[in-house]
């Protein structure tokens, strides 16, 4: 899925053009692929067990829409199906044709139930036949669940290679961001010093305890003409707070956990 592009001071056109490449590696494996269940020892790293605690709620999330196809991310808020990704993600379409396949290969169909384009977030009603797994939230304006410096953990889906973490560094918080494609408005956002990349929109943001603290929706890029290289951004994020996120479900009737 496409992040947003955001007008950040003054911005560039410039294109980045990444490479990768596997040189002198070879891969092995004695046992059949599958679900790996984590060994967890005392020095376990906090990284380790918030993938461990959080994957199994983590979704792939693919969009049909107006003639296109795009992968994102999302994330179960509680046991009934629910789960929520970007509005942009689902084309901000109410009728968008989504699919959703969980860490563990399982594909199932899914709804949009709301959108609400002002804060990019978007409601799931997937078809499952279970109880699921999902992810509790935290206070994202209480500064003992998330403050500037602190680490920090994003689970999605980049370049749609499948759910994925990585760490990340909060670098501030409530801070305004124009949108490019709607001059008139904005989201106060959390700042993240972060690879972003796209399929990472819709994933949640994480804290250190493994609580939802925000949701991410765009990567920083400058996209103005008139710019030098010396106004290029690189590695900054967006994350929608998650107060915004909570009070839009609790908007719309969608029970979630909530520390």
């Amino acid at each position: 899925m496409r992040n947003k592009k955001f007008i950040f001071v003054t911005a560039a056109l410039c294109a980045l053009i990444i490479a990768v490449s596997l040189a002198g590696c070879t891969f092995s494996s004695d046992r059949e692929p599958g679900v790996l269940t984590p060994q967890f020892s005392d020095d376990t790293s906090t990284g380790a067990l918030v993938a461990a605690n959080n994957m199994p709620a983590a979704l792939r999330v693919f969009c049909s829409s107006g003639g296109s196809s795009t992968s994102a991310s999302g994330f179960y808020v509680n046991s009934q199906g629910y789960a929520v990704t970007n509005a942009h993600a689902v084309n901000y379409d109410l009728d968008a044709n989504i699919t959703v396949e969980d860490v563990n290969g399982n594909q199932m169909r899914a709804s949009v139930v709301a959108v609400a384009a002002e804060i990019d977030i978007a409601i799931l009603k997937v078809t499952v036949f279970a109880e699921q797994s999902y992810m509790t939230f935290a206070s994202s304006s209480d500064v003992n669940n998330i403050y500037p410096g602190d680490t920090a953990y994003m689970i999605g889906n980049p370049s749609n290679l499948g759910l994925s973490i990585a760490s990340v560094t909060i670098s501030a918080l409530n801070r305004y961001v124009k949108e490019e494609d709607n001059p008139e408005g904005g989201l106060y956002s959390i700042i993240l010093d972060a690879n972003i990349n796209h399929g990472n929109s819709g994933g949640p943001l994480l804290n250190k305890n493994g609580y939802v603290v925000g949701i991410i929706y765009a990567r920083m890029e400058n996209t103005s003409s008139s710019s030098g290289q010396a106004d290029d951004i690189y590695g900054l994020g967006c994350a929608v707070p998650a107060d915004d996120v909570t009070a839009f479900l609790t908007s719309n009737g969608i029970s979630f956990s909530k520390i």
